[in-house]
């Protein structure tokens, strides 16, 4: 991921792998910058109501990005939007969001949050 840098306090502008349908990374601005890393989570999609394991591959505090381990089990239409709700569990540290996916690419989502992080099963 490259980033570049802005004189703005709230956006820091970021390309984006496969945001587009022609597979070209695109500049979007991010309300907060990513942190990467290797969270081993799962992702219950509402499109085929199913869990998938996943691993968070950066995160901030408002979205985050994720690699799907099985991507072959949702059909790839390019489009996030028809995804529906999107529930993240961050399995190591027992925290559940729900999101939005904003882009998807074939093994790819980057995530807006939509609740606030929450702990699960105590």
């Amino acid at each position: 991921m490259q980033t570049v840098t802005q004189n703005t306090r709230s956006a820091v502008p970021t390309m984006v792998p496969g945001s587009k349908l022609d597979g070209k990374p695109t500049i979007e601005e991010r309300q907060a910058p990513r942190k990467p890393t290797r969270l081993p989570a799962i992702v219950k999609l509402e499109e085929v109501h199913d869990e998938l394991a996943c691993v968070v591959t950066d995160i901030s505090a408002t979205g985050a990005r994720i690699k799907l381990t099985e991507y072959d089990r949702i059909p790839f239409t390019g489009r996030a939007s028809s995804m529906g709700d999107v529930t993240l569990y961050m399995t190591r540290d027992r925290i559940v969001v729900v999101c939005e996916a904003i882009w998807r690419n074939k093994s790819e989502l980057g995530l807006k949050f939509l609740t606030t992080m929450q702990h699960y099963g105590e």
